[in-house]
């Protein structure tokens, strides 16, 4: 497979203006990555096994499941979500609409929330996560 087929077999990577090489795409990242791919399959295995032994609970595989894995299944729900948000008029309903929109997917990617308010400029909070 030529360098430029193997840049383009990454989904959801774009290599804006040749920010990276050809080379390092095609031959380098996928080493650099590989080590993170099979760190995550490797507590997803480990999490069914203890779930078939009987030592932990079904809850614990879903929290050791795979970013990618766990960002698929949010799709359905982020879009139903989606429409109601959209009625929305109220700001804070709409507030706190957007951060349980986007919970489920900074949590999937490893986030933890901890919502709060700054004041930049006196009398005006800026709602932080």
């Amino acid at each position: 497979m030529s360098i430029a087929q193997t840049v383009q077999s990454f989904a959801g990577i774009a290599n804006e203006h040749e920010f990276y090489g050809h080379h390092y795409l095609a031959e380098v990242f996928k080493g650099d990555i590989r080590a993170l791919i099979e760190s995550w399959q490797l507590a997803e295995e480990t999490a069914a096994q203890a779930i078939i032994d009987g030592t932990v609970a079904e809850e614990t595989r879903a929290a050791s499941r795979a970013p990618f894995k766990r960002l698929g299944g949010l799709g359905g729900k982020w879009f139903a979500s989606m429409a109601s948000h959209a009625s929305l008029r109220d700001d804070a309903e709409l507030l706190e609409s957007h951060r349980l929109l986007h919970a489920p997917m900074l949590e999937a990617l490893g986030y933890t929330l901890k919502p709060q308010e700054i004041e930049l400029q006196g009398g005006m909070p800026v709602p932080v996560w």
